[in-house]
Order: C-alpha cells, then sequence, then structure tokens
C-alpha cells in the first residue's frame, strides 16, 4: 500500500538485501516492514521497483522454527545491524530462549534456557532415564509455561506426558554446560505432538 510521502510497505519474503546480501547471510525477511522512500527502481532484492525494507530501527532479530546454523547466526547481526536472539516455543510450552546479555557462543550456538526459572528441563533416553549433560535426548518440560493435560483428552494426555506431568515435547535436545538447551530434531517417534 502506497503511502504518501513515498514510503510502503515490504513483502512479506522480501530478500535480505544490501550489506546482508553482500556478507552472503542467505535469509530472508519474513515480515512487514516500511520502505525506504526512495525513487523508484532503486528497489531492493526481489522487487523490480522501489527500495527494500527500511532497517534502521531494527535492534533484535529473533530466529525461531527451524535450526540455524552457527555460521549463518554469526553473520545475521552484523548484516543487519542489530542483535540476535534465538528462540525455541511450543504451543503447550515452554518458551526458551537467549537473553541479550548472553555471551556470543551461548546466542550463536543454542536456544538458550527456558523464560522462567521455574520451568523444569529434563533431557532422556528412548526409555525415559535422565540423560548426562551433552547427550542429546528428548527434551522433556514440566513448569508454569505447560499446561497440565489436554482439554478433556485422556488418551492424548497418556501419550504426551510423563506419570509425574512433565511434557514429551517430541523435540530432541542437549544441554550445555552452562545450562543453555540446544535443540536439534525431532524424536522419530514421538507421541503426537508438536
Amino acid at each position: 500500500m502506497p503511502e504518501p510521502d513515498g514510503g510502503g510497505e515490504a513483502r512479506a519474503g522480501d530478500e535480505l538485501g544490501g550489506e546482508g546480501a553482500a556478507a552472503g547471510v542467505g535469509v530472508r525477511i519474513d515480515c512487514w516492514g516500511r520502505r525506504r522512500s526512495g525513487a523508484a527502481g532503486e528497489g531492493g532484492p526481489g522487487s523490480a521497483s522501489g527500495p527494500g525494507p527500511d532497517l534502521g530501527s531494527l535492534r533484535l532479530v529473533q530466529i525461531g522454527g527451524a535450526s540455524l546454523s552457527r555460521a549463518t547466526a554469526e553473520r545475521v547481526g552484523p548484516a543487519l545491524g542489530s542483535g540476535l536472539q534465538r528462540v525455541f516455543a511450543m504451543a503447550e510450552g515452554p518458551l526458551i530462549l537467549t537473553r541479550p546479555d548472553d555471551p556470543a557462543g551461548t546466542v550463536l550456538g543454542t536456544q538458550g534456557r527456558p523464560l522462567s526459572v521455574d520451568e523444569e528441563v529434563r533431557i532422556v533416553d528412548a526409555d525415559g532415564k535422565d540423560l548426562p549433560e551433552g547427550e542429546p535426548g528428548e527434551l522433556l518440560v514440566r513448569g508454569p509455561h505447560t499446561p497440565r493435560g489436554y482439554y478433556r483428552a485422556p488418551a492424548r494426555d497418556a501419550r504426551a506426558f510423563t506419570a509425574d506431568g512433565y511434557f514429551r515435547t517430541g523435540r530432541l535436545a542437549r544441554r550445555t554446560p552452562d545450562g543453555d538447551l540446544l535443540v536439534t530434531g525431532r524424536v522419530a517417534d514421538a507421541p503426537g505432538v508438536g
């Protein structure tokens, strides 16, 4: 939608341009953002006419969903001129994220730790036994951001929750020596969650 000052809105999925393209970041901006004013034809990548999105006010980029390689993560902040925050979340909980003051190694290499200090996290093997730090296994969670069960669905609850109330996320993860989590994939036979 054009603006009177010659600006407009960036389309969802515009390619990262300018310094980002030069840095080879290889990510897409999947958002709606205000375009810079400028002459037609100056356009950014993904646009044959009009300038690219104005990222001048961008302070923090949150990366969630699919895993991001460390090499790509190292390029995102400098290419966009912003900080980086890694996030892992599910509708059933919990919210796991890095903090703005976390060391670079934590932000670049993990999804961080639960938002709530009261969130309990376990990494378990296929038999439900706790694994030592650094070993990959299924991520189980219990706490204030995680429901205690599904509404009127006892059969689903039996598959999705342990006997002691931990939610089986169906995600593979490992814990670092600092207590941060790295989510690495999905459990092949997850109990119908996520």
